[in-house]
């Protein structure tokens, strides 16, 4: 996962683009941003939807400033995401001793199986520190 920092001086704070491995866009952040609806309209029809594109900066005028920064998955994150809200402090402790790379695969696999669980309804979700101690993430869940 790839994260980029969008400034312009179109518009007050900044907008986040996140690109998968494969150099495809994932998700557009305006939430820091004071963007209007109608300038949200027209900066998600200006990011482009590749990599690549984004690189060859052709897409934006010269007054926006991108700039790749660390992608972090936080605790939080994690939590939020993962309906079950059961023992939060060992998953706390679960989750500190994985690396960044392990809690960013931990964090991208919960929406796929989550989606797995719905297909196979007679399945239940896995406790979080399960997922985690259990490393879920590394399963295919298709």
């Amino acid at each position: 996962m790839r994260r980029f920092i969008v400034t312009s001086s179109k518009f007050k704070g900044q907008a986040e683009l996140f690109y998968t491995a494969g150099g495809i866009l994932c998700k557009i952040d305006c939430t820091s941003t004071e963007m209007s609806a109608v300038t949200i309209d027209h900066f998600k029809k200006a990011v482009p939807a590749t990599l690549a594109g984004l690189i060859d900066g052709k897409s934006f005028s010269n007054d926006t400033t991108i700039i790749e920064a660390e992608y972090e998955v936080t605790f939080d994150m994690f939590w939020n995401d993962y309906d079950k809200k059961i023992n939060k402090a060992r998953c706390t402790l679960l989750w500190n001793k994985l690396n960044k790379f392990e809690q960013i695969k931990a964090f991208n696999a919960v929406k796929d199986y989550s989606r797995y669980l719905k297909k196979e309804s007679w399945r239940g979700k896995a406790d979080p520190e399960t997922y985690l101690r259990n490393q879920y993430w590394e399963n295919e869940y298709k």
